[in-house]
């Protein structure tokens, strides 16, 4: 793959270099773009990081024509109103959020539906030594929560 990114004419980017994505980084298969989350709506919705197509999954439309954008609130807006293309997964199984997270299906090109489950990688487990090494520095607050009861591990 790495032979041919001369010749593509498209490029994959990605804001983090996690554990999921270093692999495609390091081989030169997707563009890093180091940000801090918080800032990348502004960079999408200032024009400093183009988008050319977004691709996003929503809800299921209301009887309005409205479906929420769910757990994608952090930069999907932005990237849909920057984007020349809007490609949208209808996904009954997306939950809906409210919020700033509404929009109709005039706003979109593409419409598929859906019925895999979400997308979603698997958290990274977090091996003994790490995790105490965590523990012990001055700046964390990490826990273990696996006895813990439900409403403890929803209570800060």
């Amino acid at each position: 793959m790495a032979a041919n990114i001369g010749s593509q004419k498209h490029r994959l980017k990605t804001f983090f270099s996690g554990w999921v994505a270093s692999e495609a980084i390091t081989g030169g298969w997707v563009d890093l773009l180091p940000s801090r989350f918080s800032r990348i709506p502004y960079l999408i919705e200032s024009g400093k990081i183009g988008v050319d197509a977004a691709f996003v999954q929503v809800s299921p439309p209301n009887e309005a024509g409205f479906s929420s954008l769910g757990v994608a609130v952090d930069a999907a807006r932005q990237a849909m109103a920057r984007a020349d293309w809007v490609a949208v997964e209808i996904n009954a199984d997306l939950p809906y959020t409210f919020g700033d997270t509404f929009v109709h299906l005039d706003e979109f090109d593409f419409v598929v539906a859906s019925q895999d489950p979400p997308f979603a990688f698997q958290r990274r487990p977090v091996n003994t030594l790490r995790k105490n090494q965590l523990a012990s520095s001055d700046r964390s607050d990490l826990s273990d929560a696996s006895d813990a009861t439900e409403h403890e591990r929803m209570v800060p």
